[in-house]
């Protein structure tokens, strides 16, 4: 997988069913509406998610470099390297 647009990435205007998610001014996502199952508020919490993944990655990297010290070989440190692994597209 290719490596992701660098952050930090923030919300901007989006069209009238939708959210906009930025890295500068290069537009990376939208997180949309869907009338019937994602409501405006649900669209924007979602957005406000896309746009701090970048930094959440950075966070749960430097987190598994400090707790494999202290927890190697748990549930809890498998869980986290899955995660990272799928923010990675990694199975």
């Amino acid at each position: 997988m290719a490596d992701y647009t660098p952050g930090p990435w923030s919300i901007g205007k989006g069209i009238s069913f939708a959210q906009s998610i930025y890295a500068g001014r290069v537009n990376v996502a939208f997180a949309r509406q869907d009338h019937d199952r994602i409501d405006a508020s649900t669209a924007e919490a979602n957005a406000h998610l896309i746009a701090a993944s970048p930094e959440l990655l950075t966070q749960l990297e430097w987190a598994e470099s400090v707790l494999k010290c202290f927890i190697e070989g748990s549930a809890q440190i498998e869980s986290l390297r899955a995660t990272i692994a799928k923010a990675k597209g990694n199975p």
